[in-house]
C-alpha cells in the first residue's frame, strides 16, 4: 500500500491558536501535528522526514506540498539536507543561520509566518562552498520588527529545500 500519494502541508491556527500539520493519507485517513512539537522537516528527493517528540516519521511518494492560509499559498520544492545551524533558538533580537554548503551554488534563505506569507529574503544569490552565516535582526522586508511567534525559515541550496522553525521572543 502506498505510504501516501498526495501530501498537502496546511498550516492552520485553530480556534485554540495551536498550529497544526495536516497529513492526508491515499486511505483518506487524517494525522495531524501539533507544530510546536515538530523540531524539523527535511527532505531527501520525494520523502519528507518529520522529527516529532523523539519520533522520526518517513513520508513518501510526495505528490504536492503547499503552506495554507486563507490568503496564500506558496509551493515548496522537495530537496536533499545539509547541515543547517539556528542559534539562538528561540531568539530575541537576532537568530544565526549558518548552513554547510558542500559545493558552491544558487542559495536562497527566505522567511514566512507559520500561514505562508513572506516576511524577508535574507540571501538569494550564489554562494561558496563551505560555512555561511546570515544573522536575522528580527525585522520584515519594510525593516519592522516581527512580532513574537513562530516563523518558518526555507534554504534552497540549488533546487533543494531544507525548512526550520525560528521562534521569536520578545
Amino acid at each position: 500500500m502506498k505510504w501516501l500519494a498526495v501530501l498537502l502541508l496546511l498550516i492552520t491556527p485553530t480556534v485554540w491558536a495551536q498550529t497544526y500539520l495536516e497529513l492526508n493519507y491515499t486511505s483518506g485517513s487524517l494525522e495531524y501535528f501539533e507544530l510546536d512539537s515538530i523540531s524539523s522537516i527535511a527532505f531527501s528527493d520525494s520523502t519528507m522526514l518529520v522529527n516529532d517528540l523523539g519520533r522520526t516519521f518517513s513520508i513518501h511518494e510526495i505528490r504536492s506540498m503547499r503552506f495554507m492560509d486563507q490568503t496564500t499559498s506558496t509551493e515548496a520544492n522537495i530537496g536533499v539536507n545539509h547541515c543547517v545551524s539556528i542559534f539562538p533558538n528561540p531568539a530575541n533580537p537576532s537568530v544565526s543561520i549558518t548552513i554547510n554548503l558542500a559545493l558552491k551554488g544558487q542559495t536562497s534563505i527566505a522567511l514566512f509566518t507559520v500561514g505562508g506569507q513572506a516576511v524577508k529574503t535574507l540571501v538569494n544569490g550564489v554562494k561558496n562552498k563551505g560555512m555561511q552565516k546570515v544573522v536575522w535582526d528580527g525585522t520584515d522586508a519594510l525593516g519592522r520588527q516581527v512580532a513574537s511567534g513562530h516563523y518558518i525559515v526555507c534554504i534552497t541550496i540549488k533546487n533543494k529545500t531544507i525548512v526550520r522553525k525560528i521562534s521569536i521572543v520578545r
